[in-house]
């Protein structure tokens, strides 16, 4: 029989991990190094960011936290020329903000960046644009010195036989035209692409996105069969099985359409199958565990010891249950390193476009405190709390956060050594204290 009906797929689940951590290897034919086994990685690590959502809760909240308040010009120095050139990059009137933002994010999703350096007429100076990392390849090394001289671009990698031109790298022995200035950490036995800080954690944020669509397929198939029918009619046709078929499927499924039902026609009992149970009684118990520790191996993977500094909020509250001691290691861990760098290079194209001063991130990092969240705020006013944070103050009478007025930890009333002495009232008061 071919009836359509019958043909009824199971719900297979399988984690493929292909090409999760990549290596990148020259081929002989072309001229740019595959980005991937299949030239698709970043694509890769965008569609795992947009189908994961504790990942891309992650990345969006290091981003934040990386960007911060804005750019300022370092060490509170005044430079005119570089505050016109922070307020506008480039022609489309990008500020340098602007440009780092966008660098910023392609360094926390791809582990390096890219920008185009677009040289004036003058050769003097030049604009700073952003250039989406994804859409670069690299040409190949030299040997020993590992120096690549050339870079591609092309907005569609994915295709068999991709459209693309080839861009100069910076070098400012040639001021002219568009050059390519391209940065990736360091990383043994890989000159060409950067690994993202998080390449640990990749296999378990597949496994995260293979759960949604194992548990998507499941409920649109109506789960596992749950009845099973098997009919000693002998041979019928397909159109006798279709009849028997949608008649059974009407009566027990209703008009929900829950639930599964297989059914098998045989000639008499003999030939009847066998049927084995596939399903367990422990399986929600291995989800839920598998699901967790997901989640902890993600966390992980980004050094997060208490998700709540990423503003994600997990049952059970895995790691540490002091946020803000959470939140310092995570910021002096993760956050400060990423902006060291990217404000060392972006500091280095300043100076050769002629800048002597450089810039920094404003960060927005709370302030780190060594006492426990509960003890400032007995110790602590309204006022000084919102000062701890870079609040005005709201109020004049100041009081502490459970309105009781503050005692003076200091007090300037004369002590008994240093207050002038009434005799008259000294013995008046001692006579009455003898009496």
């Amino acid at each position: 029989m071919e009836d359509k009906n019958l043909k009824k797929s199971f719900l297979t689940f399988s984690i493929a991990q292909e090409d999760s951590i990549p290596k990148f290897v020259e081929v002989t034919n072309k001229e740019y190094v595959k980005y991937g086994k299949k030239n698709d990685y970043p694509l890769m690590l965008i569609e795992l960011k947009n189908s994961c959502p504790l990942h891309s809760a992650i990345i969006n909240s290091v981003y934040q936290q990386v960007i911060g308040d804005g750019i300022r010009i370092k060490d509170g120095k005044e430079d005119a020329k570089l505050e016109e050139f922070i307020n506008k990059s480039n022609s489309k009137n990008e500020s340098l903000w602007d440009v780092a933002s966008k660098i910023v994010y392609d360094y926390i999703l791809f582990g390096g960046w890219s920008s185009s350096i677009v040289w004036k007429k003058s050769k003097e100076n030049f604009e700073l644009y952003h250039t989406d990392f994804s859409t670069i390849r690299t040409g190949k090394a030299e040997p020993l010195t590992g120096v690549i001289n050339d870079y591609y671009f092309s907005n569609d990698w994915a295709k068999y036989n991709p459209k693309y031109e080839m861009v100069n790298p910076l070098n400012t022995d040639k001021k002219s035209g568009t050059q390519l200035y391209y940065f990736k950490d360091y990383s043994p036995n890989n000159v060409y692409y950067p690994l993202p800080l998080y390449v640990g954690g990749v296999p378990w944020i597949l496994i995260d996105t293979k759960l949604a669509e194992f548990f998507n397929s499941y409920l649109e198939s109506g789960c596992f069969p749950s009845l099973f029918i098997n009919l000693n009619t002998g041979r019928v046709t397909d159109d006798e099985a279709s009849i028997v078929y949608n008649e059974l499927m009407e009566q027990f499924q209703g008009s929900s359409k829950a639930g599964r039902v297989i059914i098998n026609f045989s000639e008499n009992k003999e030939t009847s199958p066998d049927i084995t149970p596939l399903n367990s009684n422990d399986d929600d118990d291995k989800f839920k565990n598998l699901s967790e520790l997901t989640i902890q191996q993600i966390l992980s993977s980004w050094r997060i010891t208490d998700p709540e500094i990423v503003g994600v909020s997990v049952p059970g509250k895995l790691g540490s249950s002091n946020t803000a001691e959470s939140q310092e290691l995570f910021f002096n861990t993760v956050i400060k390193p990423i902006q060291g760098k990217i404000e060392k290079e972006l500091n280095y194209l300043l100076g050769l476009n002629g800048f002597e001063n450089g810039i920094e991130f404003i960060s927005s990092q709370p302030v780190s405190f060594s006492l426990s969240e509960s003890a400032l705020l007995q110790i602590l006013t309204i006022n000084e709390l919102r000062e701890k944070i870079g609040e005005e103050p709201i109020i004049s009478g100041d009081v502490l956060p459970n309105g009781m007025v503050p005692t003076n930890t200091i007090d300037d009333t004369p002590t008994d050594d240093t207050m002038p002495v009434d005799e008259t009232s000294n013995d008046s008061n001692n006579k009455i204290a003898t009496n």
